[in-house]
């Protein structure tokens, strides 16, 4: 019920800074965490299940995410391990019987082992594409997402791809250039009609980009991270521009197929940037 609240003071866009939201988010941990030495030890499947829904729309709020995005990518995009790990660090923590740095390796590392198995098993397959390790992404000095960059590493946006599986445009091909399926990698490393702008970028960065090493090189440096940030956010505003003016131009259109909830639109059916996901 706290988390739900909280959200409404968190908007995707002109909200509050990563670093903000992440001070609520943890101020709202903080009482979930109250008396965890004593319903930890009797922590069942079910509670943790529980833990995770609750804990569901604070990663939301925090990431600026769309409703689809799962609760392992949540986990990643906004650096909280899944429930039970992070259970588990919070009370080894507590008990300072370990040093903090050994707990933090060890979640992490069995965390990246999860992750690992994930991606073998064909889930979420973008971000396992981009990230198929987590230990460079969790030991990052540097770099905040934000309602644009969670769609980049998600998958789940600003893509026709994505967003013609709820009728909220009429084709799956990429508005910019008609001529292939509209996903993340023909996006921002496929589409000609972004080709000028990615050369600008490779420029700058003195290298190819790639979804092989994208996420390496943001890694590399803050200036890395704001440039590629820069180039991500403008381009998916061009395709959130245009998908707007198609969709007022084909007003008969179905705003979303029967039974199915739109992942991120407003009552007209409008595609927006600034609502909560």
């Amino acid at each position: 019920m706290v988390a739900n609240h909280f959200r409404s003071i968190m908007p995707n866009i002109d909200g509050p800074t990563f670093l903000k939201r992440k001070l609520i988010v943890h101020a709202i941990l903080s009482i979930i965490w109250y008396g965890v030495e004593i319903w930890a030890s009797s922590c069942n499947k079910k509670n943790i299940n529980l833990i995770t829904a609750t804990l569901r729309p604070l990663k939301r709020s925090l990431s600026s995410a769309y409703k689809t995005v799962s609760n392992n990518v949540l986990n990643v995009i906004t650096d909280i391990p899944p429930t039970d790990l992070l259970i588990e660090r919070k009370l080894r923590t507590i008990r300072k019987q370990e040093d903090r740095l050994e707990i933090e390796i060890d979640i992490n590392k069995r965390w990246n082992d999860r992750w690992t198995e994930e991606g073998l098993q064909n889930k979420d397959k973008w971000i396992h594409k981009i990230l198929p390790s987590l230990q460079p992404w969790i030991e990052r000095t540097h770099g905040d997402v934000d309602f644009y960059l969670t769609q980049f590493f998600s998958g789940h946006g600003s893509f026709n791809s994505y967003l013609s599986r709820f009728k909220l445009v009429p084709s799956p091909l990429c508005p910019l250039c008609l001529s292939a399926p509209d996903t993340p990698e023909h996006t921002f490393f496929g589409c000609t009609h972004i080709g000028e702008d990615k050369k600008d970028l490779e420029t700058k960065l003195h290298i190819k980009i790639s979804p092989n090493n994208i996420v390496k090189i943001m890694l590399e440096s803050q200036e890395n991270w704001n440039l590629i940030q820069t180039y991500i956010t403008k381009t998916l505003k061009r395709k959130i521009t245009l998908n707007n003016t198609t969709k007022s131009n084909h007003s008969s259109t179905p705003s979303v197929a029967a039974g199915e909830k739109s992942p991120n639109r407003d009552d007209s059916g409008t595609i927006r940037a600034d609502m909560q996901p």
